[in-house]
């Protein structure tokens, strides 16, 4: 008995249903919806020939065909899909495109979203902003005004927290700076500030490598959005310099940055560090002097640097003087406190040292740097040995390098900053030139903390001027 085999059958497919919005996705449609019929269209095109004239795309006749038909698209309302793209772009018939096995629209729209970010990353909008958000094809135009009152505000904030030494303002000076990027996802200045609030938290006590991480990725970020921005390669030198001993490169990026006209390089903390680093503080002073002169408010880590410099140039009346002023234009900066301990220890003044330890603790409260300067009291007064505290990141290591300085524990101190080069701390760079820190050279392993940097040692009267340029 021959078997046959019986046709199978078919499955019906139900039929294709519209995505159902949520009541908050409606209430969104129809506000954008609401808000670009009242944004005039002449905004629109005029702005659209704007970025068309651009070298970013005068030189891309499928990019303008795009960027023209998705505007057309979004003052319709109409939906954009990458079938409905390859049908008016490339000609090809719905039916006949698979976009798993061709990706030229993906492609091209990728291309459109970058070089418009690259745009409004050196150009101000006028009247309106096109932006390509990521995962869709749907041109999205907003007014310039609102977007603007939002990022405006909340940079400077972020501003005015990143100058912070303690780890709460400067992990919110983060947060500001990421809200801005949510916003301006295209906004150099504000990759190049986060760039220098991680170097910081790095700095005063958050653990080290993570937030390094995060710089280095913030500059190149900032550096892809604004190749020629003063802050762009200000964040990137810093990265060389302070992060990957690169020198040479920092200088070239550095110069760069200066000779931009407005540039405000003399006021950046990291430029000041890396100054020091090298061996140029007789270069660098003059810069921050004048930059101090022209603001019009004194900026908080522009102010206290300076004062830390003046006490590195060994102009310690000058250095005190500068501190002090210092703690009253800014009440809760404890740094001038240790900085003025150190200076008062030096000049033979131990009481004073510990009265300004004290004042350091106060004004901390029980945050973080008070935990530190009241570890340092108490190896002063001999109630522990000096050891690395228990306090997170590489800041830890601060007491046991000044108190042991203090105390003439060279082996113990040079072994503790040899720690915090080895995590990168950019404040290393300004304790190693403090001529306080000088008395550490009996240490054998002194000199090495330098050569691990890629920095001259200090020098000395017969030292002849480091030469920048020849080193890596």
């Amino acid at each position: 008995m021959i078997k046959t085999s019986r046709p199978k059958r078919q499955r019906l497919k139900p039929p294709v249903r519209h995505q159902q919005l949520s009541l908050p996705q409606i209430v969104a449609t129809y506000a954008y919806s609401h808000m670009l019929q009242s944004l005039p269209s002449d905004l629109v095109h005029i702005e659209l020939e704007r970025i068309l004239a651009d070298p970013l795309f005068s030189k891309s006749k499928l990019l303008q065909r795009l960027l023209r038909l998705l505007v057309n698209c979004a003052e319709q309302n109409l939906p954009v899909t990458e079938s409905f793209l390859a049908r008016r772009l490339l000609g090809l018939d719905e039916r006949d495109f698979h976009p798993y096995s061709n990706s030229y629209v993906r492609v091209i729209a990728s291309l459109l979203r970058k070089r418009l970010r690259q745009y409004y990353a050196r150009e101000s909008p006028i009247g309106a902003i096109l932006h390509l958000p990521v995962g869709g094809f749907s041109l999205r135009i907003e007014p310039a005004h609102i977007i603007d009152s939002q990022w405006k505000r909340l940079l400077s904030q972020a501003r005015l927290l990143a100058d912070s030494c303690y780890v709460e303002e400067l992990a919110e000076a983060v947060a500001l700076l990421e809200r801005i990027i949510s916003i301006k996802p295209d906004f150099a200045p504000a990759f190049a500030r986060l760039a220098t609030a991680h170097l910081s938290l790095a700095a005063h006590g958050a653990p080290s490598m993570p937030h390094l991480q995060s710089a280095v990725q913030a500059a190149a970020r900032a550096i892809e959005f604004a190749p020629d921005s003063w802050e762009s390669l200000t964040s990137a030198a810093s990265i060389a310099g302070l992060v990957n001993l690169e020198w040479t490169h920092a200088t070239a990026l550095f110069e760069r940055a200066l000779a931009i006209p407005g540039n405000h390089v003399a006021a950046h903390p990291s430029f000041h560090a890396y100054m020091v680093a090298i061996g140029r503080l007789t270069e660098l002073l003059p810069l921050m002097e004048r930059s101090l002169s022209e603001s019009e408010f004194p900026l908080r880590a522009l102010q206290r640097n300076y004062g830390i410099c003046l006490h590195i140039a060994s102009r310690f009346n000058e250095a005190e003087s500068e501190m002090q002023r210092t703690a009253i234009l800014f009440p809760d900066d404890y740094t001038v406190w240790s900085w003025l301990a150190i200076q008062f220890w030096m000049r033979d003044s131990p009481d004073k040292a510990i009265d300004a330890l004290n004042r350091g603790v106060l004004t901390a409260r029980d945050r973080m740097p008070g935990q530190l300067m009241a570890s340092i009291i108490e190896s002063l007064h001999g109630r522990h040995t000096c050891s690395s505290s228990s306090l997170d990141g590489s800041i830890a290591e601060l007491p046991t390098v000044v108190a042991c300085a203090f105390l003439g524990d060279a082996e113990t101190a040079v072994a503790a900053m040899c720690r915090m080069a080895v995590a990168r701390n950019p404040l290393i760079f300004l304790l190693l030139r403090s001529p306080f820190i000088g008395r550490l050279s009996v240490s054998p392993e002194f000199p090495e903390v330098f050569h691990s940097l890629g920095i001259p040692l200090p020098r000395t009267d017969s030292s002849p001027t480091p030469n920048i340029e020849s080193r890596d």
